[in-house]
């Protein structure tokens, strides 16, 4: 495992593990690369895998003054150039991690081999429910805070299985480390996202990953995504949350690697 800081005005921290085929992968919301932690054993042997903290998260908190989409998006380029990356990358997006590689695709698009979105949405706030949590939620979080948030998080409010006293530790952990005022316009570029207008021009190769039980982001979202996407194609695990990762690691490193070695 390599640490490395980019010191372009701003400081974005990033880590290596693995050789291998570069495969770039991008957290959530509340989380940080330390999210991947576990699966790194599962392709650290055939893989360069680069796992960015992104603005406002974890060690990269304090860095930059917009979490515009399309800021984030241009990091990851960064950390791609600051590494001398040439061959196109295996990206993967994970909830507010899918949103900004959406947006990397769009605006860096020939630096992407394939993609994969997990536990994401193109638009969120279609549904009366999600409408509501367009207006409350920015308000929620700006009034609790990173230290509010992981008081009130339980191992359970993501839907599905429940994530293990570890993981559930580990997630309460990293949202201690997200910057307050960064997560509160965080989350608002979040709900005013909207790719739906042009997922018919990324020709990447696409799986999409949707957990059926998943609270946070419900089915609806990726079955769009793949409905859209004119070369995806969606797979859902069953009895998983938005926490899939932690709670069916296996079937979603077993889905990357399947997709990923038809494009090798």
């Amino acid at each position: 495992m390599e640490f490395h800081t980019i010191d372009n005005k701003e400081k974005i921290f990033y880590r290596t593990a693995g050789q291998g085929k570069p495969v770039l992968l991008v957290h959530g919301y509340l989380a940080n690369g330390d999210m991947y932690n576990h699966i790194i054993p599962f392709l650290e042997s055939q893989y360069q895998l680069i796992i960015p903290d992104i603005r406002g998260h974890g060690r990269s908190s304090k860095v930059g003054e917009s979490m515009d989409i399309k800021e984030l998006a241009k990091d990851l380029n960064l950390i791609l150039e600051d590494l001398n990356i040439q061959e196109p990358v295996h990206l993967v997006g994970y909830s507010k991690g899918g949103i900004i590689s959406q947006q990397f695709v769009k605006d860096f698009s020939e630096k992407v081999k394939t993609l994969t979105l997990c536990c994401t949405f193109s638009y969120k706030p279609l549904s009366v429910k999600e409408k509501m949590e367009k207006t409350l939620a920015p308000y929620v979080i700006k009034r609790l805070g990173s230290k509010g948030l992981a008081r009130y998080v339980f191992k359970g409010m993501s839907g599905g299985q429940e994530m293990n006293d570890d993981h559930w530790q580990a997630y309460k952990k990293m949202i201690l480390m997200c910057d307050d005022e960064k997560i509160y316009h965080g989350v608002r570029t979040i709900m005013n996202f909207d790719s739906r207008d042009w997922l018919k021009n990324i020709m990447q190769p696409t799986l999409v990953i949707s957990s059926k039980d998943d609270l946070v982001v419900p089915p609806h979202h990726q079955e769009f995504l793949a409905y859209n996407i004119p070369n995806a194609r969606l797979r859902s695990i069953e009895g998983a949350g938005h926490a899939l990762i932690y709670t069916h690691t296996e079937k979603f490193v077993n889905l990357l690697l399947k997709f990923w070695s038809e494009f090798e």
